[in-house]
């Protein structure tokens, strides 16, 4: 599965974004060290000299595709617009991120709940959400959203992203702007007062 620019990757690089691969086109549990070894291109030994174990790269991945996420929110989330525009432009960010990256998306929603990761890795990710916690704590404090956990309110969010996008992603959506925009007010209509 090397691509072009593999030539340019350290071997730590390429298990990782073998891993990416292999997990989001077929599972974690069909994904032997073996094959990660196999398809990189290094020995099962190079592995073990980067990583501890298949749980650490799916970790390390994990943690990799929530830097990601906070780029991206940092990036998106701009105070001086009003928090409509603001939520817009950041549900907007995340769904093209996904539509953009779609072996990250796929890997995301195998890895997210399991038990790969586990509660230091989990907590250590929370870190990359706090300005959208930030944002809608901000938003229920003024009004604008109902009052809830502002976790609950990510996951509530991420789940209507995730699931336009996997519609996307499987050719499932007709007129798919038109669908994006009433999938938008959907979730902005899930949380504001």
């Amino acid at each position: 599965m090397p691509n072009d620019y593999s030539v340019w990757m350290t071997k730590r690089e390429k298990i990782l974004h073998t891993t990416l691969e292999l997990i989001a086109n077929q599972s974690i549990q069909a994904t032997p060290m073996s094959q990660i070894a196999k398809e990189s291109g290094v020995a099962t030994g190079t592995i073990y000299h980067h990583f501890a174990s298949k749980e650490e790269i799916v970790q390390q991945i994990y943690l990799s595709t929530k830097q990601d996420f906070q780029r991206i929110i940092q990036s998106n989330l701009h105070p001086s617009q009003n928090v409509k525009s603001q939520f817009i432009s950041l549900w907007k960010s995340i769904y093209e991120y996904y539509i953009n990256n779609p072996l990250a998306f796929r890997f995301v929603q195998q890895v997210n709940y399991s038990p790969y990761i586990n509660e230091t890795t989990r907590a250590e990710a929370q870190q990359y959400y706090q300005e959208v916690y930030q944002f809608f704590e901000a938003g229920i404090k003024a009004g604008h959203f109902v009052e809830m956990e502002v976790v609950l309110i990510g996951e509530l969010i991420h789940g209507n992203i995730s699931t336009l996008v996997e519609m996307q992603l499987n050719n499932m959506l007709e007129q798919p702007e038109s669908q994006i925009q009433h999938a938008i007010e959907f979730s902005w209509n899930a949380i504001k007062v």
